[in-house]
């Protein structure tokens, strides 16, 4: 029989009809628990069961039997979606904002490293660029210094002598004359 229930007033509990052979509360009697969906003819709405028994004096006495509506549970259910939604689109725009800031800051040096190399290929032999570090990176900006070091030294043997080869033709053609 039922003793109470939060939905029915006491004066009414009589009219109900024993629960004992309800799913939650058979399985509560048999192994400690029990649980169900279904529909409330009580309530008039789909409900979720849970069922414990309890004992007096050592000696079982009942179920203790709670329902909630799953209109509860699904509006709880929602709530929690929101809330993973909203999560994961702040943990996904962080993740991009971290991700382009790390970008920047890795592609730095590459970036250093290619405008050099254009002011070299301008003719800018004097460039450099910083190579404090021992990675991929700075062995890279050594050897494009050394490179752009060596270009510049040849450039100036060069020059030295298309000028000493301008003298001789000049003094040659001089000479000539």
């Amino acid at each position: 029989a039922v003793i109470g229930d939060s939905e029915v007033v006491r004066e009414e509990l009589a009219r109900l009809e024993n629960h004992a052979g309800r799913p939650e509360a058979r399985a509560a009697l048999e192994g400690g628990r029990g649980y169900a969906v279904r529909w409330s003819d009580t309530v008039h709405a789909d409900m979720m069961y849970a069922a414990m028994p309890f004992s007096h004096n050592g000696v079982l006495a009942g179920t203790v039997r709670a329902a909630v509506p799953l209109t509860e549970i699904a509006r709880g259910v929602g709530h929690q979606r929101t809330v993973l939604f909203v999560g994961t689109l702040v943990v996904l725009c962080v993740a991009v904002l971290v991700s382009s800031l790390a970008v920047q800051w890795v592609t730095r040096p590459v970036r250093a490293l290619t405008d050099t190399a254009r002011r070299m290929a301008a003719g800018n032999l004097a460039a450099k660029i910083d190579h404090a570090g021992h990675d991929e990176i700075s062995e890279l900006a050594r050897a494009l210094n050394q490179m752009g070091g060596g270009l510049s030294q040849s450039l100036e043997t060069l020059r030295a002598e298309r000028d000493l080869l301008q003298n001789v033709l000049r003094d040659m053609r001089e000479g000539l004359l």
